[in-house]
């Protein structure tokens, strides 16, 4: 029971053919990357290319999003 148990819980994380579905990889990256100077880097180039969102009736609603063509350039 409990190898059975183990190889679903494994399975449920596979991603692909790794089998620990490079949740290792992830949560590295995650801890690299999650810095104030990352955050700032990250909202800076949001705001340089986000746009105001409209509302149904073609208003601006507050909202900031980044559209396709900008979101190309974003990257």
């Amino acid at each position: 029971m409990q190898d059975a148990a183990k190889e679903l819980a494994d399975k449920r994380m596979a991603l692909g053919d790794d089998p620990k579905g490079g949740i290792d990889l992830i949560s590295a990256a995650s801890a690299r990357h999650g810095t104030d100077e990352d955050n700032k880097t990250i909202k800076r180039i949001f705001m340089g290319y986000s746009t105001g969102a409209k509302n149904d009736e073609g208003l601006p609603n507050g909202e900031k999003i980044i559209e396709k063509w900008n979101a190309q350039l974003a990257a």
